[in-house]
């Protein structure tokens, strides 16, 4: 990953770090920069309360936008921007409250959003792009040398992380009661588990028993998936039959080339890319309620 270092500190060097900065910055929005796999890192603490304080400012309409790091790198919070000195070397921030963090908003590579929905593209050197490719041309995917990856977008839906966030800590609740054969009463206040702190065996490893998250491919042939995953509501099952408003098809399947039957197809989009002469099949795959969109070409 890089490292949690920013342009800042391989600009001025290793700087030793401040407890009281420290222990004041667990209370405050944390800021992150993007890595180059897609991945947010966390800004050390002196720099994240600096670019706060300028943020809280900002809000005021008494600072300016640009915060100067160093000689070698400063931050444009207008655009949400880390830039380099001659100005080429740029990559996102971010800054996450831990209101959004306790909600289950700061998904290690969603990008700072204004709005409830945000449908972002994902370059094709990051992780989640590789993800892509693996899952589509993989065992039981499609052949790589009829089908290509034209573009991957990640659908950043608030309410339906949220909703989904809210469920899965209702059943990690349930399965640390069960490890430590506690009662309902006894979890009230305890602080929440992320499956990934579970994963990492920062928990026991009781908790995963029933727990499990899979990457599933998702087709809704009559339905343009930009539609469902941009509602509050996401996918509802009973929209999925012949008459309904997604059509028949089969959703949820864990092998790609058996959902890439239902998907959907479109042509001439000029917002999915200039190859409007090609039909392109679009899939949508999730992840618990985080959603990807793959849009496909046929390489002939």
């Amino acid at each position: 990953m890089g490292g949690v270092a920013s342009l800042l500190s391989h600009a001025s060097g290793s700087e030793v770090q401040d407890s009281t900065f420290e222990h004041i910055a667990q209370f405050v929005p944390k800021w992150e920069w993007q890595d180059g796999d897609g991945t947010y890192v966390p800004y050390d603490a002196k720099v994240a309360l600096k670019l706060e304080k300028v943020w809280s400012k900002l809000q005021e309409a008494k600072a300016s936008p640009t915060v100067e790091l160093s000689a070698a790198a400063s931050v444009d919070l207008s655009k949400m921007e880390e830039v380099g000195q001659n100005g080429e070397q740029r990559r996102r921030i971010r800054r996450k409250t831990l209101d959004e963090a306790a909600r289950g908003l700061a998904e290690p590579t969603w990008l700072h959003q204004d709005d409830e929905v945000l449908l972002a593209d994902v370059p094709t050197e990051h992780a989640e792009a590789a993800l892509v490719r693996s899952a589509f041309f993989g065992e039981g995917g499609l052949d790589a040398q009829e089908w290509a990856v034209v573009a991957v977008r990640r659908v950043q839906n608030y309410p339906l992380r949220e909703a989904f966030h809210f469920e899965r800590q209702q059943m990690l609740r349930e399965q640390r009661r069960k490890a430590s054969e506690a009662s309902p009463a006894d979890e009230e206040g305890k602080p929440d588990l992320e499956l990934k702190e579970v994963w990492k065996g920062d928990a026991p490893s009781e908790l995963c028993r029933d727990i499990q998250e899979r990457l599933l491919a998702h087709g809704t042939r009559t339905c343009d998936p930009q539609v469902i995953v941009q509602d509050r509501d996401g996918f509802m099952v009973e929209k999925g039959s012949e008459r309904a408003f997604y059509g028949q098809g089969c959703y949820f399947a864990e092998l790609v080339q058996y959902a890439h039957h239902y998907s959907h197809v479109v042509s001439g989009n000029a917002s999915l890319g200039s190859y409007a002469n090609d039909k392109t099949a679009l899939c949508l795959d999730l992840k618990g309620s985080a959603a990807e969109q793959y849009i496909l070409a046929p390489t002939y």
